[in-house]
């Protein structure tokens, strides 16, 4: 997405404790990042 519009920014806000929620939920973050990234990535 970034390549077709280099305008585009993507940021993410995190809780403090983002470390035990990449810990415990790192499939589903892995999940949300491929459909966010689409079929290009």
């Amino acid at each position: 997405m970034t390549e077709r519009n280099p305008n585009i920014k993507i940021s993410a806000k995190v809780a403090s404790n983002r470390d035990m929620i990449l810990k415990k939920d790192f499939v589903a973050v892995a999940e949300a990042v491929r459909d966010v990234a689409g079929p290009h990535a």
